[in-house]
């Protein structure tokens, strides 16, 4: 799709999620704005409008919540079972 026609509300949750732990992975150890603008370029999202950015704000929430990620200091790491 071209760039205007993406939009996050079509991304599944699930996909955003798993976006986000591969690149938190990836990087071991990374701030919590790093690992959304790595997961928006793997998505193929360029620009980070406040929508995108909200929406990509309350899924890092979700994967702290459920223990996916937690925070090193100011950092985003992957927990060791996930």
């Amino acid at each position: 799709m071209e760039p205007a026609e993406r939009k996050i509300e079509w991304v599944a949750p699930e996909e955003l999620d798993a976006a986000l732990l591969e690149v938190v992975r990836m990087g071991y150890s990374i701030t919590p704005d790093a690992a959304v603008a790595g997961a928006l370029d793997m998505l193929g999202f360029g620009r980070t409008s406040a929508n995108i950015a909200s929406t990509m704000t309350a899924r890092v929430d979700a994967l702290l919540a459920g223990g996916q990620v937690k925070r090193s200091d100011d950092r985003l790491v992957a927990s060791p079972s996930h």
